[in-house]
């Protein structure tokens, strides 16, 4: 009985101090500015739990770290275009064609990587914790893992390269690119939202889920190439046309965004009802 207290005392300590350390995290996630700004966009603190929860499961999940380690390889594409970029003209003079356009492309490349495996984790027995969630914050909370990956993967990519393309190009052209850029990143983020199948880390990962790298590996750069092309020929010639665009793009984000977070909000009801629903709503039954 000494030896069995001893080590029950000596698991609860580790509880313990595990406990103390994740709430040290969470009042450095709570002084965050950008929990702050997802909280005020989604008008719920549902919408900015969802960022405190996505950005530590991002940092600390290693199926997701792995998956996400393979997306890297877009960095050897990313950083070279923005390097070869900052020697030449402004994209919007006329010159030569820019690599430029890739950019918003590549950024999309990496959130879709993170729609894929969103969804899974070797933690995915931990998802209980849902049910103590308020059930009436199931849409803020979703609308929260939108502006979680599009606010690290995308915008402050574009962000951070805005005062060298500002010294660089002139103020309204860096402006006007930043601004294209955001509005292609959000549109092509809302549909990549349907390929998440529930709860962000709330299932058991799926070994088929890595086939899915094919089709993009093998379609991704004629896509990238082809969306290059019609973006010089018809866009970057006039500043008017690109601007249109952005506002185009941002307008078509803010309706396909609206389906996407419908679906994904049943998704998510869904796979609240199996976990209440025990281990025996775990399971589906299918009659012949």
């Amino acid at each position: 009985m000494a030896y069995g207290v001893r080590a029950l005392s000596a698991g609860y300590l580790s509880r313990v101090v595990g406990v103390l350390r994740a709430s040290r995290g969470h009042r450095r996630m709570r002084r965050s500015i950008a929990g702050r700004l997802v909280g005020r966009l989604t008008g719920r603190p549902s919408g900015r739990a969802a960022f405190g929860f996505l950005s530590a499961m991002m940092r600390r999940d290693w199926q997701f770290r792995r998956a996400m380690a393979q997306s890297l390889v877009t960095l050897f594409l990313y950083i070279p275009i923005i390097v070869r970029s900052l020697r030449g003209p402004s994209p919007f003079v006329g010159a030569a064609p820019s690599a430029i356009g890739l950019a918003p492309e590549i950024l999309s490349l990496v959130t879709f990587m993170a729609c894929m495996v969103l969804a899974y984790s070797d933690h995915f027995r931990a998802s209980w914790i849902f049910l103590l969630a308020p059930r009436d914050g199931i849409r803020a909370f979703v609308r929260g893992i939108y502006w979680s990956l599009w606010l690290p993967f995308a915008a402050v990519p574009l962000l951070l390269t805005f005062p060298a393309f500002a010294w660089r190009w002139g103020l309204a052209d860096a402006a006007l690119f930043t601004v294209y850029g955001l509005a292609v990143t959000a549109f092509l983020l809302a549909p990549q939202l349907f390929v998440i199948e529930g709860l962000p880390f709330g299932c058991p990962p799926k070994a088929d889920r890595t086939h899915m790298m094919l089709p993009m590996i093998l379609f991704g750069p004629v896509v990238l190439l082809i969306g290059w092309v019609l973006q010089w020929h018809f866009l970057f010639h006039s500043r008017a046309l690109t601007a249109l665009a952005a506002l185009l793009f941002a307008c078509g984000a803010v309706l396909v965004a609206r389906q996407a977070l419908l679906m994904l909000e049943w998704r998510a009801h869904r796979s609240l009802a199996r976990l209440a629903g025990g281990p025996a709503g775990m399971f589906e039954t299918t009659e012949a």
